[in-house]
């Protein structure tokens, strides 16, 4: 039986809500029926359908990439093209605007693979999908209107550039359109996400490709898009929603085009050469939810084999982004590493214990021993418990973002140097997941100097993909109950729920690893939820980090309750 059966839904639709928080959008599910994914700016909503159980992987990646798609209209880099365009006077309902929405998804696309590789993957797949799919459709159709499939091949011109799984079927789609005349305007589009003004740059590209194609741009713009009007879904247009259906302005119905005669012209839209369409409508679809309940009585999960472990020093390019988000908050909360190391300080100062038979004369208890009482002495005690084999485990999962990772990787590398201070043996590790395959990253081994830029290139270089929570989990537990040391404690920090490629439900598999952990005792397991309560149903012991402001207290409550003796 496929394997693709055991598909774990909830797990996946779980991580869609939390990647989708990152962007600061919710995910509402489209009710049964309703496979058309599409995105509201106006009210920041999501709607994707939901995912079968008895999907394939083609299918799942497809669905996946179509969610990265939708949240990338909602990074913080977006909403000024709509402003610009509104300066401008275009509707996007107009010739104009739908070829900058256009351009548009080569540039978010490009932002939302530099913040989060396994996104574009993702995204690569489906646009080398649709690409292969557009240059079918116009094998067998002639359009009447031109304009559409260029504006697309130009686009898989540009991708083909970045994206490898479109740079195949490019020329097969090529064959059927003319876009030489635009090709000086391809590196442009590739250079907006360095630019420092991009949607006035997309802007402009888009007027001299209108004028290259010989339209006149002031005549592309349509009706002005009104500013003011209804909330979403009252069938009026706002102008900043972006969603699935038929775009008046690119090439009419989808229906227009069903057609099975060579070369009969028919007019085309998005919808037959990329298999979704825009429009600025936001309708909320009737029945939509923003909830989403599946059960788990499936079939068991099936840990994956340690032989599909990749374990080491991540060796992925370097994510610039994220190594100066990272270095921008350990320089915001330098003072972290300090006080914690003020919090050492005092504790091996404030270590003594009193009303000890031998060690050193207490004077204020002398009374104590006139009267016969033994216990006058004090001793000097390690309040700091430099027994204990510290164990840092870090979600490495998409729905972690560059925010959240860079404030969990922020916190790791200041608790790691405050407790190398203390001589406090620590161990960093992270874990992702692709295909069934476990990354297990490490970023600081038990024996390594605390050298912050060591620690944050590593952290850098992390895919950041699905979560095999509980693969990993019990791949650091095995390690730790290997060592000699007489405590033993696993800090795990995740946003949520596990998200795997592997089939089975991961969801109970981590429940089941988690109290059998607890249960046999040999290793202090702790978890912080990283934006997320979801670490309540796993860990009998964890914290909660709302806000990256957090990161301070929460640090500094883990060192109080496990590693300073009371």
């Amino acid at each position: 039986m496929d394997s693709a059966f055991f598909t774990d839904v909830l797990g996946e639709c779980r991580a869609m809500e939390r990647l989708s928080k990152a962007t600061g959008c919710t995910v509402h599910w489209l009710p049964e029926g309703d496979d058309q994914p599409r995105t509201c700016m106006k009210t920041k909503k999501v709607y994707l359908p939901r995912p079968k159980a008895k999907w394939g992987k083609h299918e799942r990646t497809i669905w996946r990439a179509s969610a990265h798609h939708e949240f990338g209209h909602h990074h913080p880099s977006q909403p000024p093209l709509v402003a610009a365009m509104r300066r401008e006077g275009i509707s996007f309902s107009s010739k104009m605007g739908g070829a900058i929405n256009a351009l548009d998804d080569i540039w978010q696309e490009m932002v939302r693979t530099r913040e989060y590789r396994g996104a574009g993957q993702e995204l690569d797949y489906m646009q080398g999908a649709m690409c292969k799919r557009g240059a079918e459709y116009l094998a067998k159709s002639a359009p009447s209107d031109m304009f559409i499939p260029e504006i697309c091949g130009f686009m898989y011109k540009a991708r083909a550039k970045w994206q490898g799984h479109v740079a195949k079927y490019v020329d097969d789609y090529l064959k059927h359109v003319d876009v030489a005349k635009w090709d000086g305007y391809v590196d442009r589009v590739n250079e907006l996400i360095d630019h420092p003004e991009p949607a006035e740059e997309l802007i402009r590209i888009v007027r001299e490709m209108l004028e290259a194609d010989g339209d006149d741009p002031e005549e592309c713009k349509g009706e002005p898009d009104k500013p003011e009007s209804g909330e979403a879904g009252d069938g009026e247009d706002d102008g900043e929603s972006d969603g699935d259906g038929d775009a008046p302005g690119k090439g009419g119905k989808s229906g227009d085009s069903d057609s099975d005669g060579e070369g009969e012209a028919v007019k085309v839209s998005y919808k037959e050469l990329m298999g979704h369409d825009h429009t600025e409508s936001g309708t909320v679809p009737d029945g939509a939810k923003p909830l989403i309940e599946y059960d788990h009585s499936r079939r068991n999960y099936e840990p994956i084999p340690l032989d599909d472990f990749v374990v080491g020093v991540p060796k992925n390019p370097l994510q610039e982004g994220l190594d100066g988000l990272i270095h921008r908050k350990l320089e915001d909360n330098a003072k972290v590493s300090q006080r914690i190391g003020r919090y050492f300080q005092a504790a091996s100062q404030n270590g003594k214990v009193y009303q000890q038979k031998r060690g050193k004369l207490t004077s204020k208890h002398l009374t104590r021993g006139m009267m016969g009482d033994p216990r006058v002495f004090n001793k000097r005690t390690e309040r700091i418990d430099t027994t204990a084999d510290v164990y840092l485990l870090g979600d490495a999962s998409g729905s972690m973002g560059y925010g959240m990772f860079s404030t969990m990787a922020c916190g790791m590398i200041s608790l790691t140097k405050a407790l190398k201070v203390a001589k406090v043996p620590v161990k960093i590790a992270c874990f992702t997941e692709r295909r069934s395959t476990c990354y297990h990253y490490l970023i600081h081994d038990w024996n390594e100097p605390a050298n912050e830029e060591v620690m944050r290139d590593r952290f850098a270089r992390c895919d950041l993909m699905q979560n095999a929570d509980g693969d990993n989990v019990m791949y650091a537990y095995r390690e730790l109950i290997a060592r000699p040391s007489k405590r033993k404690i696993l800090i795990v920090l995740s946003d949520g729920e596990p998200c795997c490629h592997h089939p089975g439900d991961a969801y109970n598999y981590l429940k089941d690893v988690t109290r059998a952990i607890v249960q046999e005792g040999r290793v202090e397991l702790y978890g912080v939820g990283m934006g997320t309560k979801a670490v309540k149903a796993f860990y009998p012991e964890y914290a909660l980090l709302d806000d990256e402001s957090e990161i301070e207290d929460c640090i500094i409550n883990i060192v109080k309750d496990k590693i300073i003796r009371s």
